[in-house]
């Protein structure tokens, strides 16, 4: 919510709507009462000013900042037909005109047609406010989620519809008197709209209520009156227009102590955590404590998580519900991993109930990447969606190992069979190792948005991966890197290279490319975190295994050479996968995994060698 008194108007009529009215703009109340202007400003409500019009791309749209989430889209040339409009996004809401059809509630999809035109009984439907209104107080929750409202023609009835629709918090909240105060002017606007003037005393209103809000009405209309008199209503700015009336409408139904305490809280956005619970994003002038308190007002107890931004690249988080069912840590280790200025020194941290992005150099995350983020960690992932990351991630591992056993078979044609030179065989392994390489490279660097982060292309955090050595060294014994025969090829350049390039060609395939797909739908360890075996550590080392397995059937000169049973060999590539997974999880680097994978081929190589 902006909550910003507008500054104390002069008592020049130009500068009355500054105060949140119009009645001093009416041609003729500056006629007939001039002197009026100054006596009023005293007494006039100073409302804040919370309707702004603002650009997605080429389109304008209307939004109030205590409900961001909600896009108000004016255009008098906008009409769909019922079935097109049931095939528009989740969250949609059509209004008065907008969907040609009958009035429908699409429930599961969440796309409203509010209308009482066609497929309907015009004579016993309810006008379009009067919809609003009884939908929003059955519970309509338009607090959370995007959504979008459309409309055309912008009468007071469709105007009307969307002060409820942006003002649904303050409608079903628990002050009666604004209930009291709105429930007049919905009743007999409806029936206008409906069946006409002559037929406004159905609704039962005393004669003094009655007349008053005639008169509100009449007020209300009257700019729209002067336009259409003019011939400037099919002209007039759609948006412009609706947010004057919007801001009369709340000088109508508000008082100053509707606002009293509030100060300026602009929300960013707000999403759904768990089950009935809500994180708002938002900037203010106030620290963190004095803006809980004031989202309280408007969001109550529904309020969990809130995120204050405080400059550009700064930000706190505040736990407002100490019973959420995933506390603050996890949501660190989150943005950690996405964040690409977080490092040793400088990460989002804290206690589990505050805390904030990264000291000194702030977090490189927009506003956008943080919202997915808290969506992630809280609203957890679906079977369905792990399942699909998996496949994804399998499918693009074997096109990546086929395409370059295709291309190294195509260079050296004997690949494949028995009777060749050790050196061709070296040289086509090193193709085969290469190949891999470079397609995994360039899917991670393709795929921009998670490179440096997800794929662990960012810098090594610590030494201590190190420490792993002689566990990956003993891995790699059972994984058969003793030869069953010395090296018989002259030049060591080719074998060395042939040790180093297999490594990295594996941990930048399954650490690298698998481990970073799966980590967009998997939760992990990151650097400083807690320690666990994650789902992506498990599953890439899996992979591993069956990728050497099929290694060993397509090419049979290699499980030749390996002197160690393959049900061993294959033991040894599952538990060094799940070294070099938790290594790369907690350096959050795949050179770190891609490094202690050479020392340890090396070492076993080698060495065994000198024995030999």
């Amino acid at each position: 919510m902006i909550h910003d008194s507008n500054k104390q108007a002069d008592g020049n009529p130009e500068t009355s709507h500054k105060l949140g009215t119009r009645i001093a703009q009416l041609p003729s109340f500056r006629k007939k009462m001039p002197q009026a202007v100054s006596t009023l400003s005293q007494t006039l409500k100073i409302l804040p000013k919370r309707y702004n019009i603002k650009n997605a791309g080429k389109e304008s749209y209307l939004t109030c900042v205590e409900s961001p989430n909600i896009r108000v889209f004016i255009d008098r040339q906008f009409c769909v037909t019922n079935a097109a409009a049931k095939k528009y996004p989740e969250g949609s809401i059509f209004l008065d005109g907008a969907a040609k059809g009958e009035p429908f509630l699409d429930v599961q999809k969440k796309i409203y047609n509010m209308d009482h035109h066609e497929g309907c009984v015009r004579a016993f439907t309810l006008s379009t406010c009067e919809q609003a209104f009884i939908l929003i107080m059955k519970g309509l929750d338009l607090g959370v989620g995007d959504w979008c409202v459309y409309a055309n023609e912008p009468d007071l009835d469709t105007v009307l519809a969307i002060w409820l629709i942006l003002n649904h918090m303050r409608v079903r909240g628990e002050d009666p008197e604004i209930r009291k105060e709105l429930l007049p002017l919905l009743r007999l606007q409806g029936i206008i709209d409906s069946h006409g003037f002559e037929m406004t005393e159905f609704t039962g209103f005393p004669d003094d209520l009655q007349e008053t809000t005639l008169q509100q009405i009449k007020k209300l209309r009257e700019s729209e009156l002067e336009l259409k008199s003019e011939g400037k209503w099919a002209t007039v700015n759609e948006l412009e227009y609706v947010s004057s009336i919007l801001r009369s409408l709340d000088e109508s139904v508000y008082s100053s102590r509707h606002f009293d305490g509030v100060g300026q809280v602009e929300e960013l956005f707000r999403i759904k955590i768990g089950s009935d619970k809500i994180a708002v994003a938002c900037s203010s002038e106030f620290g963190i404590y004095e803006t809980e308190e004031m989202l309280k007002k408007t969001h109550g107890s529904r309020l969990g998580l809130i995120f204050l931004k405080k400059s550009e690249d700064t930000y706190t988080i505040r736990q407002v519900d100490p019973f959420l069912p995933t506390n603050l840590n996890r949501l660190y280790d989150r943005l950690n991993i996405l964040d690409p200025n977080t490092s040793s020194s400088a990460n989002w941290a804290g206690s589990e109930e505050i805390g904030g992005s990264p000291r000194g150099v702030g977090t490189g995350l927009d506003i956008q990447k943080i919202k997915q983020a808290c969506q992630w960690v809280y609203n957890k992932q679906s079977f369905l969606e792990r399942a699909r990351g998996t496949f994804w991630s399998t499918s693009l591992a074997f096109v990546i190992l086929g395409s370059a056993f295709t291309i190294s078979h195509l260079l050296y044609p004997t690949l494949a069979g028995w009777q060749i030179e050790a050196t061709t065989h070296v040289k086509g392994l090193l193709s085969f190792n290469l190949t891999v390489l470079a397609l995994s490279l360039f899917y991670m660097i393709l795929d921009r948005n998670y490179a440096f982060k997800f794929f662990g292309l960012g810098p090594i955090r610590g030494n201590w991966w190190l420490l792993f050595l002689p566990l990956t060294v003993g891995a790699s014994v059972l994984n058969g890197m003793i030869p069953r025969y010395p090296f018989q090829i002259e030049g060591a350049a080719l074998i060395t290279g042939l040790l180093v390039t297999a490594p990295f060609a594996w941990e930048f395939l399954f650490r690298g490319v698998v481990h970073g797909m799966l980590v967009k739908s998997h939760y992990t360890m990151c650097h400083g975190g807690r320690w666990f075996l994650s789902g992506p550590t498990v599953v890439s080392s899996l992979l591993a295994v069956l990728a050497m397995g099929l290694l060993f059937q397509c090419n049979p000169l290699i499980s030749s050479l390996i002197p160690i049973p393959k049900v061993i060999c294959l033991l040894g590539v599952f538990i060094s996968g799940l070294a070099y997974g938790i290594v790369r999880e907690r350096t959050q680097s795949v050179m770190s995994c891609s490094l202690l994978h050479t020392f340890s081929v090396l070492i076993v190589a080698f060495g065994s060698q000198f024995i030999a």
